[in-house]
Order: C-alpha cells, then structure tokens, then sequence
C-alpha cells in the first residue's frame, strides 16, 4: 500500500454509463479551488456507452489520472477500487453525474484538518432543473460547521446523502474496510456506517453538490431497490457489529420499521398488514436478534 502525501485529495469517481453527463462533471472536478495536491481516480464499471472515451479525451493534460477498467461489478466494487489506489491523506468521492461547486472540496478539507477528532466532513445538496441557473462560483469560507461526536445516531436518523457530498480520511476509509460488497448498489451508505465507528462527522452548512432532477439509469431512481438496500446495508452492519449499545440497535429497529412501513404506504398495497406488525414491534424491546429484524423490514420491501 502506498503511503499517504500529506496535505493532498485523492478524487474517485467511479463511472457506469454516464456519458452525457461527463463532460461537465469533469469540468467541475478541475475548478475545485484550493492550494492542495491532488490525484484522479476514476474507476469506469463497464459502461456500455460512450463514458470512457469521453472520459479518456476529457482528462488529456491533467495531472496525476489514473483511469481504472473492470466488467461492471457495481458502485460499491468501483469504489473499493478506487480506494485501494488512493495516495493521498484525505479521499473526495463524487457520482459522475454531480456537479461540486468550485469551492466544495476546499470548503469540506478546511472543516476537517480544523476537526483533527472527525474523519468524514459533509456538506449538502441541490436538485437542479437547469445547470445555466446554478452558482457554483460561492465561497463557503465563513460557512458554519457542526460537530457530531455520537454520528452513527445521526446517520439512523436522518440518512445525509450521496458520497458527491463528502470528503473523508484516507486512513479512516482503509481501516473501517471501505464500502461493503455484499450490497453492491449502496456503497455511500454502508461506508458511512463503517466510518461511524472510526470517530467524528461535521456538517458543512452549505451547499456543495448540485444533482441533476432527471438522469436516466440512475440507479437511486429505483426507490424499492435503494431502500431494501439500504435497510439491508443496516442489517449487514448490526450483524457485523453485535456489541453496540442495546439501545442504539432498538433504535435502529424502530427508524427503519418506519420507514418500511412508510415506503409501503406510499408505494405499495401488498405487505401493508405485515409492515404495521412490524412497526409496531419495534416499539417493544427487541430482545434477540436485532440484526434479523431488520433483515425481516427489508424482505417487505418489493
């Protein structure tokens, strides 16, 4: 493995048919400001558009690329692949249909190297309709942080986002073991529960990715699918991590019993009566296996 340059991003951005996307998240990628170094990783999943070249001519020029092929694998596999060939102290992941403003990575490093206790640094995001509307000259600097010392309650609560929206500790991302592979479309979420456990996120009060309204194939249009993962990816890491606090994991079961039955309201008929039993199980203490009862959300959701 080789050693970290101190001081320098690392962006990975792993790429599956984005072709008419590209070009512009490219260009965004070259105007982050900031006197730091900086490498490219992109990690192109076997797209079966024209992503890759558009990529290979875009980057002509640059400094410090590294282009990386596989057959398609999924996000979670292209990342972790892109991870492995990252130098630098700090990683700055982004979907290759996002848009960073210029000051993002900038903005998201400043809060983190004044944070030496946190290891994931977030800001937030817009949905865009038109990209000639967007302001992506703001400077963040007098952006306000906040600190969360316990992130792994937060993260149940309120999931935070894509990875276009985060940067992280290198070091952080290699020791909690990267995204899980067993869910191969979740790798912003899993990575982030891995990372609650290796120390404090903060919350860039501001805007620092914009995401396109309507982007056919994008895999988080799948609402089923991107919700049964996710539950999953919680299920996964509970089962990974049996001594967490018991309150922590009946909390767990209670938000994504909700959330279940929610999604089902909202979008389905069948499994409504099983959802509910559920939902309200969670409101009792879950006395065996937490792990399993999330799993159990997760199979409702079709």
């Amino acid at each position: 493995m080789k050693r970290p340059i101190e001081g320098g991003v690392s962006f990975v951005v792993p790429v599956y048919n984005k072709a008419p996307w590209l070009a512009r998240v490219l260009e965004q990628l070259a105007r982050q400001r900031g006197d730091f170094e900086r490498e490219f990783i992109f990690v192109d999943d076997g797209s079966t558009d024209e992503s890759l070249a558009v990529l290979t001519e875009a980057t002509k020029g640059w400094p410090d690329v590294t282009i990386l092929t596989q057959p398609n694998k999924g996000p979670s596999h292209a990342t972790n692949r892109g991870i492995e060939r990252a130098r630098m102290p700090f990683i700055k992941f982004c979907d290759a249909d996002d848009l960073l403003c210029d000051d993002a990575t900038g903005a998201l490093l400043r809060a983190l190297t004044a944070h030496q206790e946190a290891v994931l640094a977030y800001g937030d995001a817009r949905i865009y309709d038109d990209v000639t509307r967007l302001d992506l000259e703001a400077d963040l600097e007098s952006s306000s942080v906040q600190i969360f010392d316990r992130p792994l309650r937060r993260l149940l609560r309120n999931n935070f986002g894509g990875p276009t929206y985060t940067l992280m500790r290198t070091a952080a991302v290699l020791a909690c073991g990267g995204c899980d592979e067993r869910v191969p479309l979740t790798q912003d979420y899993s990575l982030a529960l891995r990372m609650t456990l290796e120390g404090a996120f903060l919350h860039l009060e501001a805007p620092v990715a914009f995401l396109p309204r309507f982007a056919p194939g994008r895999l988080g249009d799948d609402k089923a699918r991107e919700t049964r993962d996710t539950i999953t990816s919680l299920a996964l890491f509970l089962a990974d991590h049996p001594d967490l606090p018991w309150r922590l994991k009946q909390f767990a079961c209670r938000r994504v019993a909700g959330r279940c039955r929610r999604f089902v309201t909202r979008h389905r008929r069948s499994g409504l009566a099983a959802a509910t039993r559920l939902y309200w199980r969670a409101h009792l203490p879950v006395l065996r296996d937490h792990a399993d009862f999330i799993k159990r959300c997760a199979q409702i959701v079709r």
